[in-house]
């Protein structure tokens, strides 16, 4: 049975990879073999920030893993907090595809990210 520890992480994870992917796509695509943005510099923060916020999200999914195997099963304010991060992650994540999706379509559009 997966726990809510568990249940978490994993979704922490998620929200981690989408995020990082992002930035990965702009990077790829305004910076090294897309179409070159005119401004490369912007294209370069907004990627370090996605990148970033995916190693952040990542490292908050680990140490919550970390918490909860120290919590002592049934704990319900670790519960609550791992139902709240959850859905936290969850939003994060959907907002990650939506990004996801729009850096998509302005590729497909044959135009550069940023400029």
């Amino acid at each position: 049975m997966l726990s809510s520890t568990n249940i978490c992480a994993t979704a922490a994870q998620l929200a981690a990879w989408i995020t990082a992917l992002n930035g990965i796509v702009i990077a790829a695509n305004d910076l090294l073999f897309g179409i070159k943005s005119s401004l490369p510099a912007v294209s370069a923060v907004i990627a370090t920030i996605f990148v970033v916020s995916g190693l952040f999200v990542g490292r908050v999914g680990t140490l919550l893993r970390e918490v909860g195997s120290e919590t002592p099963p049934g704990s319900r304010p670790y519960k609550a907090l791992s139902k709240l991060m959850t859905l936290a992650f969850g939003l994060i994540t959907l907002v990650m595809l939506s990004v996801l999706y729009a850096l998509y379509d302005r590729i497909s559009q044959g135009a550069a990210i940023f400029g």
